[in-house]
């Protein structure tokens, strides 16, 4: 790994070769003291990077000049800045002090230099201040405008107008206001008078309806007793014609009762005779069901006493056959067999032999199977 040092010339920095010297102090000693330990970087990087004894030698050499670095080079950089900051501070001070006696001259003399303009600008001052602490009462932004400059019959016609604007303004809040107590207080008569004329509305024709609003007590409370007059008439005639109506209800009441209690009656009668025949018929039902069992049980009973003597006959009648073809299959089995010489005819014999005992078991268990 290479490093590439930067030769530092003192005449960059406006120094001559004297004073850079007296700034380097004991920095040669420290730099001849890390020659030693370069020599020694040179050899150890050199060697075996594998081998422990160079990984420790290699630790040695780093804390030396580590400790070079920061117990050396930057203790000098520390301790040499310090004393050209002390001195730099130390310049300053003085600096100030004789700065502030040249500066107290110049400043009393600026002020004999400039007294009329100083005097013209509190004057303007105090203007601007009195002026908007005036306007203020009428405008919100007095203060943020440029009320000096003015001359003083523009000022006199700027702030009238500003304070007649103002008055102006105030005058119709306080007109608005008062129109609107005036509004609510004609609305709770109109909402009030709409309420009380709400029962007789059947009796007003909307687009004859005065205005109630506006409507002086003498004339509103002519006109509702009025309505209220034709109310009463109306509801004079409502009443006779109810009383007319319940009459008319009790009469037809007393009609539909009685005819109620006839169509009853008359019911009931249909419904008796509606059951007395219903129970006659069930009654002649019944018998009619009763016959019907009757001869079905003796038809029953006479097919069944058919069906037994006839099957007694058919069995007398089997009887006798049933023997014969016992006896036949006796007469099968019993038959003499006749005694063959060449093979050919014994199989011939024997495959009726087997024919014969098929048919004669065949008829055995037909024979078995009649009843």
């Amino acid at each position: 790994m290479e490093t590439t040092l930067v030769k530092i010339n003192p005449v960059d920095y406006g120094l001559d070769e004297k004073k850079a010297t007296e700034l380097i102090g004991n920095l040669p000693q420290i730099k001849d003291e890390r020659k030693v330990l370069e020599v020694q970087y040179e050899e150890i990087i050199k060697l075996d990077i594998e081998l422990l004894e160079t990984q420790q030698r290699a630790r040695d050499l780093r804390l030396l000049i580590q400790k070079n670095r920061t117990q050396g080079i930057m203790i000098w950089h520390k301790t040499t800045k310090d004393f050209f900051l002390r001195g730099g501070q130390f310049v300053d001070a003085i600096k100030r002090k004789e700065v502030a006696v040249n500066e107290r001259m110049e400043n009393g003399l600026e002020e004999i230099e400039k007294y009329a303009e100083i005097q013209k600008k509190e004057r303007l001052e105090k203007l601007q201040s009195d002026r908007a602490e005036k306007l203020s009462k009428y405008i919100e932004d007095a203060h943020e405008r440029d009320l000096a400059s003015m001359d003083e019959d523009v000022w006199k016609a700027y702030f009238s107008t500003k304070k007649q604007e103002y008055e102006d303004r105030i005058a119709a809040e306080k007109k608005a206001e008062e129109d609107r107590k005036e509004n609510k207080r004609l609305d709770k008569i109109e909402n009030a008078r709409r309420l009380e004329i709400a029962p007789y509305s059947d009796f007003i024709k909307k687009e004859a309806l005065p205005d109630i609003r506006n409507m002086d007590e003498k004339r509103y409370q002519s006109f509702l007793n009025g309505f209220k007059h034709r109310k009463a008439e109306y509801d004079t005639e409502q009443e006779r014609i109810r009383k007319e109506n319940e009459r008319i209800r009790k009469e037809q009441e007393t009609e539909r009762k009685k005819v109620e209690a006839e169509r009853k009656a008359r019911d009931e009668k249909q419904r008796k005779e509606r059951e007395a025949f219903e129970a006659k018929l069930k009654k002649e039902r019944k018998e009619r069901q009763k016959a019907e069992a009757e001869i079905k049980a003796k038809k029953e009973a006479e097919e069944a006493e058919r069906k037994k003597v006839e099957e007694e006959k058919r069995k007398a009648e089997l009887a006798p056959d049933k023997e014969k073809l016992l006896a036949f299959a006796g007469c099968l089995d019993n038959i003499e067999r006749p005694v063959l010489k060449s093979e050919t005819t014994r199989q011939i014999l024997s495959s009726a032999i087997i024919a014969i005992q098929r048919i004669t078991s065949m008829i055995h268990e037909e024979t078995e199977n009649l009843k």
